[in-house]
């Protein structure tokens, strides 16, 4: 049986990329140089390249936003790593009470999780792949949030929300896929997609070297 058109262009476009030298540029994303060695970790085997995680967040949203208008917006892992965040000069000309969702990606040694906070519902959640708890960062977040709210006059309190029943998570002894899980977390928030359907790991790699290495997201 022969393959899908899509698969076959996956697979040509990920070969390519894979016989290049490791430094070779494939091309720059917001100021992010992409080289083949970077997507080569995504081969399998590997940690993601930590740029890679944020690059590909950062494509997610802005196709959405693209497709829906504003109404998403992403925070930097930065924003974990300082020691206080003053509500009201962080990112002055951004008015956040105007967007839908939040994602605050949040990137501790070895390991990624997410914080999605729904300005709609009123609602903020962890995701985390390994079933961790980050209290004093999802409450740094909400407290973050409320405040730059109050700022702009549109003041709420959120509600702190459990990851969904059987949430897709890592296996026993897997190390390597929490930054694919956060990627695939935001792809079914943004989509409003099942949270619980297990990731296959090595097509979802293969697909994300070609998305990336392109900028075309598959759906």
């Amino acid at each position: 049986m022969e393959a899908h058109p899509r698969d076959e262009e996956i697979l040509r476009v990920n070969g390519q990329v894979l016989t290049q030298e490791p430094g070779t540029l494939v091309r720059t994303y917001k100021g992010v140089e992409i080289t083949a060695g970077k997507l080569r970790r995504l081969q399998g085997g590997q940690k993601l390249d930590d740029e890679l995680v944020m690059v590909f967040l950062e494509m997610l949203v802005d196709e959405a936003n693209a497709r829906e208008g504003k109404s998403l917006l992403l925070m930097d892992t930065f924003f974990h790593q300082l020691k206080s965040v003053d509500p009201a000069r962080w990112r002055k000309k951004v008015k956040v009470s105007s967007y839908k969702k939040v994602l605050s990606p949040l990137h501790t040694p070895d390991h990624w999780s997410l914080i999605v906070v729904d300005l709609e519902r009123g609602s903020i959640m962890l995701l985390d792949s390994l079933g961790l708890q980050h209290p004093e960062q999802v409450a740094r977040t909400r407290n973050f949030i409320e405040a730059r709210l109050e700022l702009e006059g549109k003041a709420i309190s959120l509600r702190e929300e459990a990851a969904p029943e059987g949430l897709a998570r890592q296996e026993m002894g897997d190390h390597i896929n929490c930054g694919l899980y956060v990627t695939q977390y935001a792809r079914r928030v943004l989509h409003n997609l099942p949270m619980t359907v297990p990731l296959r790991i090595t097509p979802l790699r293969q697909t994300m070297l070609f998305e990336i290495a392109t900028g075309q997201l598959v759906f």
